[in-house]
């Protein structure tokens, strides 16, 4: 695993919102989690726990996987953290750093998904607040694709380390349970979901 090192807390919120900012100005896309993965989150958590109640995203920018996992789930409460306060509506969107944990949150949550965990400071500590907010059939989906595994420069510093999908895979087992890894295959690679719940 190789990260980015940052002078301050400043500097890691400065480079998160920077690039985020000129991601947007450039008109990338809104929203990277893709509807198939989606649909692949959605079957598979059918299949192992109830439908949930309360989710939680991290790291989405304007929220649009909030809108799609509850029209896939027909319903429950979805709200996301987004560190770049522009972009929050303290409604469904909160200016929240997703490092952090809110009491109320600790045991809460049925889904947690995020496909930010690259800009994770410290990612160890970040797997073990996300599993913490896992209610007892909870289940933490986090992706992983090839760019995970790339770190950038200067003018990428948001993406605060870059791990293989083993590596991935090695944090979130140290922090509780990895049971699955949803493969989704595309024309030249395959990215991943890791499927992780409370030990």
């Amino acid at each position: 695993m190789r990260q980015n090192k940052f002078e301050s807390y400043d500097d890691y919120v400065d480079a998160q919102r920077v690039t985020t900012c000129r991601k947007m100005q450039r008109a990338y896309k809104r929203c990277f989690a893709v509807d198939s993965v989606v649909d692949n989150i959605v079957e598979y958590h059918c299949d192992v726990a109830d439908k949930p109640v309360y989710g939680l995203c991290h790291g989405v920018r304007y929220g649009e996987e909030l809108d799609k996992f509850e029209k896939k789930f027909g319903g429950g409460v979805w709200i996301g953290t987004e560190i770049v306060s522009e972009l929050c509506d303290d409604v469904r969107i909160f200016n929240y750093d997703f490092s952090w944990v809110k009491d109320g949150w600790i045991g809460n949550f049925d889904l947690i998904y995020s496909n930010s965990f690259d800009h994770a400071r410290y990612p160890r500590k970040v797997a073990k607040a996300w599993i913490s907010c896992l209610s007892p059939s909870g289940r933490l989906y986090v992706e992983w694709s090839p760019w995970h595994n790339k770190l950038g420069g200067r003018s990428a510093k948001a993406d605060c380390f870059a791990a293989s999908a083993d590596e991935y895979m090695k944090i979130f087992q140290k922090a509780g349970v990895v049971e699955h890894r949803l493969e989704f295959k595309l024309k030249n690679y395959s990215k991943y979901t890791f499927v992780i719940r409370r030990g």
